[in-house]
């Protein structure tokens, strides 16, 4: 606090002190809310598997598996064109490497979905921007742009003039 705003305070009434030191409480106690969460929605740990394109097993430092599926993105299935490239893509930036998780959600089987950072990079990004996944704009609109550039310079998958959104693979393989 700078000294003008404590002689500013100093002139005050002891109600109007008393409601400035509440409403610095209630802002300190909210703040410290919303750091915890955050926290409880970061799981860091070590990529121990790429399952496919969009979906990786770390182990934390209790050494719990978890289950990821990266959010925002879809990447070709494995038995797709692109499926297994997109694997060993994600792969080669994480494996064996420790990550950061934010935790946005979790899907029908129970596994979480989440923003993977390494260092500073975010990793669904750079699925989607070098042309191994999607925007999966159906639930989110974060990566569009990076798939209209990869479309654009055909990158991946984009290459592939008759790529299939690994939806509607997924309906017509059922």
């Amino acid at each position: 606090m700078k000294i003008n705003q404590i002689l500013r305070l100093m002139n005050k009434t002891p109600k109007q002190l008393f409601l400035v030191l509440i409403l610095g409480i209630v802002s300190a106690y909210t703040l410290s809310l919303n750091q915890q969460k955050a926290q409880e929605n970061t799981i860091q740990g070590i990529v121990i598997k790429v399952i496919d394109g969009d979906t990786i097993d770390m182990l934390d430092s209790n050494q719990t598996k978890h289950r990821i599926r990266l959010y925002g993105i879809d990447a070709p299935e494995k038995k797709q064109s692109y499926g297994n490239k997109a694997r060993e893509f994600l792969a080669s930036l994480i494996a064996g490497k420790e990550v950061k998780v934010l935790i946005k959600d979790k899907d029908k089987y129970q596994r979480s979905i989440g923003l993977i950072l390494l260092d500073d990079m975010d990793i669904n990004k750079e699925m989607v921007k070098n042309g191994y996944a999607w925007a999966y704009i159906e639930y989110s609109k974060d990566y569009a742009t990076e798939e209209v550039d990869a479309k654009t310079f055909k990158l991946g998958l984009w290459a592939d003039k008759n790529s299939i959104k690994p939806s509607e693979f997924r309906k017509i393989h059922r």
